[in-house]
């Protein structure tokens, strides 16, 4: 990728034929090497998981002759002969080279060298919007309106930003984000929101890889009904992902899966059992994700989600949001339409409707506000309390002095 950010049909990938490299073998240890290039060496953290291209997920840091550099999020793609696979992350490049935006998190650059690819991207310190909204559920509540509107709004900027993002030449490349989802938003110690991960966008980028995979790309709980029955898709798919992520932080409910079930008396009750039981939940827990996560697996709750995505209607909104304060369910009831033509049209018109409505509730309501209510939410799931909260908002984990309920201090993990 060239320095200035330049898209075309092809991509220049650093290190190819120059880089030195010392690739780790085996298991992975924290300190280990994934990969140097030039003088810069990239250490392994730990294991973040897999790409939706089937990239290795790491966490890194860089470490050059005289400094070490701030944690990154490594892609690893191991065979450069997977040319689908291989257009696809460099296409995922080229396209976050056109999106600078304080909500999207940054691609730094593409590093290549005996037979593996490499992307480095900007790492977010702090919460997924999964973790960060599970911290209250644990204690019987979700999260504060104020809290999910401001989420919202940020979001919808950042996904503004990319809707309306043009190539070199000044022409739409009509980019969807198609993997909106509570994992793909990110919540930093300061309180900033940053949408992360473009692997799985469509655009008309030039020399994209067409799609061809029957299946939803992303994470189909939160797909849009167009998504799930395979009708044309455009920016406003996103919006509608977008509300769907607001209903569940806001009810713990999904519109095309309705339940009697109130998270937030399972989250209590699941808040009193033994670190043990906690262990063996977990367990079960990461075992059924997996299970969900497999392809036939996925096949069977798509073509149910497709069955419910069919015949939702408003009734359906507000069943899930009845809870909701009215002005916000109003928000949620057009986000959260069936035809596109009746949602908000951009995220611009999304997020000004979202601050106003924030603006109503008569507080102010930030970055700051947002970090001290995770922070807040996170030390009470554990039952501890904090001595103080508004200076340590922002700081590493690991050193925020708390007290346990018995009246012991530690520190927050």
């Amino acid at each position: 990728m060239t320095s200035g950010g330049e898209v075309g049909s092809s991509l220049e990938i650093r290190g190819v034929g120059s880089a030195r490299m010392s690739e780790t073998t085996g298991p992975m240890i924290p300190g280990g090497i994934l990969f140097t290039t030039g003088d810069v060496a990239y250490e392994f953290i730990r294991h973040l998981g897999q790409g939706p291209h089937g990239e290795r997920v790491f966490l890194a840091r860089p470490r050059h002759p005289r400094t070490v550099g701030g944690w990154v999020v490594v892609k690893r793609l191991s065979r450069l002969d997977d040319r689908k696979a291989l257009q696809r992350l460099e296409e995922e490049v080229r396209l976050a080279s056109r999106l600078n935006h304080p909500n999207i998190a940054r691609v730094h650059g593409l590093h290549a060298h005996r037979n593996t690819l490499h992307a480095v991207s900007e790492y977010v310190e702090g919460d997924s919007l999964r973790e960060a909204s599970s911290y209250p559920v644990m204690r019987g509540r979700f999260v504060s309106e104020a809290f999910a509107l401001y989420v919202g709004a940020e979001v919808a900027a950042a996904l503004h930003h990319a809707h309306t993002a043009t190539d070199e030449e000044g022409r739409a490349l009509a980019i969807v984000h198609r993997d909106i989802n509570p994992e793909r938003i990110r919540l930093s110690t300061q309180g900033g929101v940053k949408l992360t991960d473009f692997g799985l966008a469509t655009s008309r980028l030039a020399g994209r890889v067409a799609s061809s995979l029957p299946s939803v790309k992303g994470e189909v709980f939160f797909a849009s009904p167009e998504q799930l029955l395979r009708r044309p898709v455009d920016h406003r798919s996103d919006l509608f992902a977008l509300g769907l992520v607001l209903l569940e932080l806001l009810t713990g409910q999904h519109l095309f899966w309705l339940t009697d079930v109130d998270l937030r008396e399972l989250g209590t009750e699941m808040a009193a059992l033994s670190p043990e039981s906690m262990e063996l939940l977990r367990e079960a827990v990461q075992q059924q994700v997996e299970r969900r996560g497999s392809e036939s697996m996925t096949m069977q709750w798509e073509a149910q989600l497709a069955l419910r995505a069919r015949s939702f209607g408003p009734e359906d909104v507000e069943q899930a949001a009845h809870d909701v304060p009215a002005p916000t369910r109003t928000l949620l009831h057009r986000l959260l339409r069936n035809d596109p033509d009746e949602r908000f049209q951009t995220g611009a018109e999304l997020g000004a409707a979202l601050k106003a409505r924030l603006a109503e509730l008569g507080q102010r309501y930030g970055a700051k506000e947002a970090a001290e209510e995770v922070l807040l939410a996170k030390a009470e799931s554990r039952g501890i309390v904090l001595d103080t909260h508004e200076q340590y908002v922002g700081v590493q984990p690991g050193t925020v002095p708390m007290r346990n309920e018995n009246g012991s201090t530690t520190s927050e993990a």
